[in-house]
């Protein structure tokens, strides 16, 4: 297939490749053909057709170095406006993990989750055992393991993990367990090795117990993997596979294979090597809801960075959220604001506001970013809105003689 053919450009426009295309942006050629429309970006050989990089031998899709050599060739065209407009409403695949509303590309926070899930056949809401293991600053804090009796008898994964139904048949539920499991899953960074099967597993369940789904944010470390399997000439580029047996056999760690906390403690192993070899590599860190972004750095769960960020995004993306959702959004950051009195934060609630001509409001916020910092850039705005609020009141007061 003829990829960049106008003709055939009908898969451009998915979720996943839009994330290939924003990827691309970051890119340099370190080598270009014009006439033979080839290249090579980290020792990949890249052609409008075909890229040596896994990716590409794995999807058959064009992958974020053909995208780059495209771009270079002018056959394709890569502007970041518009790319993140098409992700603010393009439909979400399986490799979104979840219905999340905003994405970023953000260093692996320093406290974050890992979980695993066992289950006990083909339903992701077969649950039989849950491993968690709980990081902060590159170690392991705490662990948890769960059995847990599924809603079903059928074991038919037993040859894989070894639990029978016997095993947990005297075990609670996932409902019962739920209360326990909510506080390692509320309001934090969740992370799996193959996000997308844990998490099924975990919105699966909650549905059939009709439970809510927290907010939370989630991360796979399996894609870090192969992020640095591509990017790098590092360990994970010559393993057989990317399975988590595999990958722990090559990196040394000891690990039993399908027990859920072994799964999760390794997991978090894997993200701690990929840390201290790659400090500068950043992983995609999904949120499930716009609130789920304040509450995970309230929690400290997240950075200030990645907050600043998705406030200059949401205020960009103008009409990304309905006006109520945004303005609880904005009640909720200036809570942040005041709890660390940060000017930033302050500043964009009143940028909030005052797109909104809600001028007392817009000038309360201003004032206390610039009570904060003198030099956070609103003084010249407040001065403004001061002026035209004395308008208001003064034909308000005339209007009621």
């Amino acid at each position: 297939m003829k990829f960049f053919n106008p003709k055939d450009n009908f898969f451009h426009g998915g979720y996943d490749q839009l994330l290939r295309q924003k990827r691309a942006l970051t890119l340099k050629m370190d080598s270009i053909k014009r006439k033979r429309r080839t290249g090579t970006i980290k020792d990949y050989e890249v052609t409008l057709n075909r890229c040596t990089c896994l990716d590409f031998k794995k999807r058959h899709k064009p992958c974020k170095h053909m995208y780059r050599l495209a771009f270079e060739l002018r056959v394709f065209k890569l502007d970041e406006k518009e790319i993140d407009a098409q992700l603010a409403t393009a439909p979400k695949s399986v490799n979104a993990y979840f219905n999340s509303e905003v994405s970023f590309y953000a260093h692996v926070p320093k406290k974050f989750v890992v979980i695993d899930f066992e289950t006990a056949n083909q339903y992701k809401d077969s649950i039989c055992q849950m491993g968690i293991a709980v990081v902060e600053n590159d170690s392991i804090v705490a662990t948890k393991n769960f059995l847990i009796r599924p809603p079903y008898e059928h074991f038919s994964n037993t040859k894989i993990h070894g639990i029978t139904f016997d095993d947990v048949k005297n075990s609670p539920t996932f409902e019962e367990l739920w209360p326990e499991i909510k506080i390692f899953i509320e309001g934090q960074v969740v992370a799996a090795y193959n996000m997308r099967f844990d998490l099924s597993c975990l919105i699966s369940t909650l549905k059939f117990y009709q439970l809510p789904v927290p907010n939370f944010a989630a991360f796979d470390i399996l894609e870090n993997v192969r992020d640095c399997a591509e990017d790098y000439d590092s360990e994970f580029s010559y393993m057989e596979n990317f399975k988590l047996v595999t990958v722990a056999k090559d990196l040394g760690f000891a690990h039993d294979e399908h027990e859920a906390l072994s799964d999760a403690v390794v997991a978090a192993q894997v993200q701690f090597w990929i840390s201290e070899n790659y400090p500068k590599e950043g992983t995609l860190i999904s949120f499930a809801s716009i609130f789920a972004l304040i509450e995970c750095f309230s929690r400290e769960n997240i950075s200030l960075e990645i907050l600043v960020s998705f406030c200059k995004f949401i205020l960009k993306s103008g009409e990304k959220f309905d006006d109520k959702k945004q303005e609880e959004f904005f009640k909720l950051l200036g809570a942040q604001a005041a709890r660390c009195e940060n000017a930033a934060l302050y500043k964009f609630c009143g940028k909030f506001f005052d797109q909104r001509e809600d001028i007392p409001r817009a000038l309360e916020f201003y004032r206390q970013a610039f009570a904060l910092d003198s030099k956070s850039g609103v003084k010249t705005r407040i001065q403004t809105l001061e002026r035209a609020l004395r308008k208001i009141n003064k034909s308000n007061e005339a209007n009621q003689k």
